[in-house]
């Protein structure tokens, strides 16, 4: 090989070896890093107070960075530029990449229900910590129903019987942020739990995973509960069917989360379907004439799943800063950080050692620590994006409506 030509490649390896070098060095050297991936305003923002928290005990803030156009969570655990924590939705996505975390230590996992750490668990393993509970709810005005001699409804039989009853007193009775993409997805997959259980839904999920088009799963036979088959157009077609009983306002598909939350400040809906922390949003002397109860449709069936987004958090495998990332965990699940997660996300704090601030936050951590299914949400337990699914759902309810 002639000279020169050694040269050059003995030069271009050195170069190579320098660049990498420099990049692995930045790595170690860069701040401690806190990705949120796909987080809400909310949820972010709930994220940096309980930080700034952290670092008022002595600890080491981490530098929160929002990924919210991130092309994919695999994309964030690979290479040297990988954070030290990644905060996110659980759903099939991040089991799908569980063996790219590192597991949680045996001291925080026991700080958590066993079936709530299960439900972020993959092939036997947990690969993340649950830091918050964001269960889907219905709210009740209590003059009304006091009024209509009715009692609040447990499950779908009798909220079916109190909208009945209800829209002979005043139409659109059961007020419902149909344009809210995590809303509507939520109910959805409520109500096809109520005709299938767990396995429907968690066969819906995978179906939906496989499918370009979210309505090309439509008419897949799914299990039924006592035999036979289900559907998500069954579903649908119960959704629509609220809605020519006159039991949803005519244009509910159009109402936002700002909708709702305008309507509740007034007094005005009989019932709401909504987030716990939709409801939270509100001041309580404003709402203080509405009740709740957990949105559970199958209620009195054997392990009646709950609908609730979880807030969690995980380190990639082999971390660089393990210690720190374990010990603002460890603050994240203490009764000071999930004081402030649970107040500024409004949702229901995860770790069982914290009281809970209200029956709603109580009932949603009692039923994740029992055997029942937890229900993330079609869009995060499919891998699919939200406003997709929920565009289609849209799409075949409005059709459905002109029949």
């Amino acid at each position: 090989m002639p000279v020169q030509r050694r040269l050059v490649i003995t030069l271009s390896l050195a170069a190579i070896a320098a660049a990498s070098a420099v990049v692995f060095a930045f790595a170690a050297l860069r701040p401690f890093t806190l990705v949120a991936y796909r987080l809400g305003e909310g949820e972010l923002a709930a994220l940096r107070e309980a930080c700034a928290a952290y670092s008022s005990t002595g600890g080491k803030p981490p530098r929160i960075i929002s990924a919210r156009r991130a092309s994919s969570l695999a994309s964030l655990l690979r290479g040297p530029w990988k954070p030290d924590l990644l905060a996110f939705a659980p759903g099939a996505e991040s089991a799908a990449l569980a063996a790219r975390f590192e597991p949680p230590r045996a001291s925080l996992a026991g700080l958590v229900p066993r079936p709530l750490l299960e439900a972020l668990s993959a092939g036997g393993r947990a690969y993340a910590l649950p830091l918050a509970l964001d269960p889907l709810e219905l709210a009740f005005n209590r003059p009304a129903f006091a009024a209509a001699a009715l009692e609040p409804p447990r499950d779908a039989a009798s909220l079916e019987a109190a909208c009945a009853a209800l829209a002979r007193l005043a139409p659109g009775p059961l007020l419902v942020a149909g344009a809210d993409d995590p809303t509507l997805v939520a109910l959805v997959g409520q109500l096809l739990a109520e005709r299938g259980g767990g396995e429907a839904y968690a066969a819906l999920a995978a179906l939906l995973a496989r499918s370009k088009d979210p309505l090309d799963a439509l008419e897949a036979g799914l299990p039924a509960r006592g035999g036979g088959t289900t559907s998500l157009a069954a579903a649908l077609d119960e959704l629509a069917s609220w809605e020519r009983s006159g039991w949803l306002p005519p244009a509910w598909l159009s109402y936002g989360r700002e909708t709702s939350l305008r309507y509740l400040k007034a007094g005005r809906p009989a019932l709401l379907a909504c987030f716990l922390s939709q409801r939270r949003a509100v001041d309580y002397a404003t709402v203080s004439d509405y009740g709740s109860s957990l949105l559970v449709l199958g209620e009195g069936s054997p392990s009646p799943p709950l609908s609730a987004r979880i807030l969690a958090a995980a380190g990639p495998a082999k971390p660089r800063r393990a210690a720190e990332a374990e010990r603002l965990l460890g603050f994240l699940l203490s009764e000071r950080g999930q004081g402030i997660l649970a107040r500024s996300m409004g949702a229901a704090p995860a770790s069982s050692a914290v009281p809970a601030p209200d029956s709603i936050a109580h009932d949603s951590r009692a039923r994740a620590g029992s055997a029942g299914l937890i229900l993330g949400g079609l869009a995060a337990d499919s891998g699919k994006d939200p406003a997709l699914l929920a565009s289609r759902f849209r799409a075949y309810l409005l059709e459905a409506g002109r029949k």
